[in-house]
């Protein structure tokens, strides 16, 4: 059985989480999942989709939410700010 490849969009923030058994992007108290409230925030790393190249761009955990993201292509991004996330444990 093969699994459907995840088509990362712009404007979401997909957080590559380094444990999997950690459940605080799923608690409810946490009002930005997860995201600035990692305990292993020095190995998590959020990404982005360029808006104008599509390619992705990798940050660091704990990137301040409302900085703009310059890319390579010369696009500026705003993806952080967007209040969508998604959850995942390796890049697809």
């Amino acid at each position: 059985m093969s699994k459907r490849k995840l088509r990362m969009k712009p404007g979401v923030t997909y957080i590559i989480c380094p444990d999997k058994k950690c459940k605080l992007f799923w608690e409810p108290s946490v009002l930005v999942p997860c995201d600035g409230h990692c305990p292993r925030q020095s190995e998590q790393k959020l990404v982005i989709i360029c808006r104008a190249c599509e390619q992705n761009i990798v940050l660091d955990g704990g990137h301040f939410k409302i900085r703009r993201v310059d890319c390579k292509c010369g696009g500026s991004n705003f993806g952080r700010m967007s209040g969508k996330y998604h959850l995942l444990y390796k890049l697809p």
